[in-house]
């Protein structure tokens, strides 16, 4: 087979895997405990940021559980406890408002958005409104800002359902929450998350080993002193050759 008919049959090869993953879909999440047989489950209790300073809330969080496989935007605020009477969230946790005494001013990010630092297949996370709010919430996956799957549906502070996400076949990086009031206009519901299931691994950064940088340097020392033999016996010879 040719070069050419070679290339022709992996042309065609990638356009049928484009042709099947354009077919493929994302299926909402409603339920009390997420995916099934998550990969990783973000908790939040594996970081503790530091205190921000006095009469000025909660803690801003953007990227620090990036190597979690999770980061905010624009960003949401750390609560060291759940709120009450949430099912499926204690402990640490995250909310989309944040009260600063100091400036006299409240923060309330809606919509906001929970993104995969790998994309995933399958994700989901607990999220409820707070105060007891009944309300209607859109949820959509997102994949490099193009959507991919969108559902609305109920949300409130009691609802034991709660847990809500996409699992299927069509890869996301992002998920976006967004409430219907602040959609018409209306305000914009408190709100808090935890438990961040992920269905996808999250690869590890390599990090430098001074074991393994002395190794490498070790054999980078044995490959240059054998080149500089080989070297050494080239010319050698051929000084002998040249002096007969």
């Amino acid at each position: 087979m040719s070069i050419l008919q070679k290339l022709s049959v992996i042309t065609a090869g990638a356009a049928i895997v484009v042709g099947t993953v354009g077919k493929a879909q994302a299926i909402a999440i409603i339920s009390s405990t997420g995916i099934s047989n998550p990969n990783n489950t973000v908790t939040f209790s594996e970081f503790t940021p530091p205190t921000p300073p006095p009469n000025t809330g909660s803690a801003s969080i953007t990227n620090q559980y990036a190597s979690f496989g999770v980061t905010f935007s624009p960003n949401l605020f750390y609560r060291s406890a759940s709120p009450a009477n949430v099912p499926n969230q204690s402990g640490p946790s995250l909310r989309n408002f944040n009260t600063n005494p100091s400036a006299g001013t409240t923060t309330i990010f809606d919509p906001f958005s929970v993104l995969f630092t790998t994309p995933q297949t399958s994700a989901a996370f607990s999220y409820a409104p707070t105060g007891g709010v009944l309300s209607a919430t859109t949820f959509t996956a997102l994949l490099n800002g193009v959507t991919v799957e969108s559902f609305t549906t109920s949300t409130s502070t009691a609802a034991t359902n709660n847990f809500y996400g996409f699992t299927g076949t069509s890869s996301f990086n992002e998920i976006e929450v967004f409430s219907s009031l602040a959609a018409a206009g209306d305000g914009s519901i408190n709100s808090s998350i935890d438990n961040i299931q992920l269905g996808s691994a999250t690869p590890v950064p390599f990090e430098f080993s001074p074991g393994l940088g002395l190794l490498a340097l070790g054999a980078w020392g044995a490959i240059s002193q054998l080149t500089n033999k080989v070297r050494n016996r080239k010319s050698s010879a051929f000084s002998n050759i040249a002096s007969n």
